[in-house]
């Protein structure tokens, strides 16, 4: 009794470790970020209907700043070709335990637009802007989540876009935590068979 005692509470003691190690990496661990865009137009006559697909990545920061960055690929038919707009916003919020709340701030700039020049002529590389109109919404850090965005281009076309932040990668456990852990099991077994 007295060798198992020590032994289970050194193994919480691991695998509590080894929690707090995976949380803490979940604050500036890239994530992956996608978003699946409906272009709707705003004069009636079907003009700028479109679609739109974007990737890339984002984070959180310790100041409950959440941060994405991607690369969008928006095809509107019946003004020609598509158009590739490279950009990253800025949601400004907090923290509590596992869940980021969105404060209703929020920036986005443009890095570059190539291709359509219909689509880039209604876009400024390089200011940061503010995003408006936007719905309060949270993420869980751990797990990610989506929230939906709807911002309109002039008086030209309605942007709908469904975000989704996906859950980050599988944190490694630091090597010593595995090692130190399989040590307190191999000392554990070494004890007992002294006892038999």
């Amino acid at each position: 009794m007295n060798v198992k005692l020590p032994l289970i509470i050194t193994s919480a003691s691991v695998a509590a470790l080894m929690g707090a190690t995976a949380q803490a990496a979940t604050v500036g661990a890239a994530m992956d970020y996608t978003q699946d865009i409906t272009v709707i137009d705003l004069g009636g006559f079907g003009l700028f209907a479109g679609t739109g697909a974007g990737e890339g990545s984002g984070s959180f920061d310790s100041n409950g700043e959440l941060s994405v960055g991607s690369s969008v690929l928006t095809s509107i038919p019946a003004i020609g070709g598509p158009g590739v707009v490279v950009s990253s916003t800025l949601y400004s919020g907090s923290i509590t335990g596992s869940t980021w709340s969105y404060s209703g701030t929020s920036q986005q700039t443009f890095v570059s637009c190539t291709g359509n020049a219909t689509i880039c002529g209604n876009i400024t590389v390089g200011t940061a802007l503010p995003t408006t109109g936007n719905a309060l919404f949270s993420l869980d850090i751990l797990t990610g989540g989506n929230w939906f965005t709807s911002s309109t281009i002039g008086f030209l076309a309605q942007l709908d876009v469904d975000h989704m932040l996906a859950p980050p990668s599988a944190v490694p456990v630091p090597a010593a935590a595995w090692l130190f852990g399989s040590a307190l099991l191999g000392l554990a077994g070494v004890s007992r068979k002294r006892k038999a």
